[in-house]
């Protein structure tokens, strides 16, 4: 059983690290790149295996689902990309269960990283010539909103695991 666990464990951790690089990616190149996202997605199956998650139809439901909602925003140009493709991977893990806290918490930190991006975005091009200033910094860029997915998966997933 001790195998089990540490193999329990090693998935959650490396589904943090894929969240603390996407994190990195979309902040400095406002990017999340596809290859990414598809490993965070696929890592979900070995999990469910291992718990073993025996609803995972309700979590492969979960995913598709928050992939279509986050496809809508993408068609309003509310959301990147990268970001829709990582909420999807997200609900993989995450599930129905787990989705209220996910989405209560990614609303509150998604708030806040665009409060603080309207504060620092003057004063980083006041003082940052326009070749060092960090793509996310820089006027009339988007939001990187994989800043506020990847902790909000994290703090859904964590209790649940």
């Amino acid at each position: 059983m001790a195998e089990l666990s540490w193999a329990v464990t090693a998935c959650a951790g490396l589904f943090a690290a894929g969240l603390v690089t996407a994190m990195i990616y979309d902040l400095g190149w406002l990017r999340i790149p596809n290859w990414l996202n598809l490993t965070l997605a696929l890592m979900a199956l070995p999990y469910w295996v291992l718990v073993p998650i025996t609803d995972w139809p309700w979590h492969l439901a979960t995913g598709l689902g928050l992939f279509a909602a986050a496809f809508a925003l993408f068609a309003l140009r509310a959301l990147g990309g990268g970001d829709v493709k990582l909420v999807g991977a997200v609900g993989l893990w995450i599930g129905p269960h787990l989705l209220p806290v996910f989405l209560l918490v990614m609303g509150l930190l998604g708030g806040l990283v665009a409060l603080l991006l309207l504060i620092l975005r003057p004063l980083a091009t006041r003082w940052l010539p326009a070749e060092r200033c960090p793509p996310a910094l820089q006027h009339g860029a988007g939001i990187p909103y994989g800043l506020a997915i990847a902790p909000a998966a994290w703090l859904a997933f964590l209790p649940g695991m």
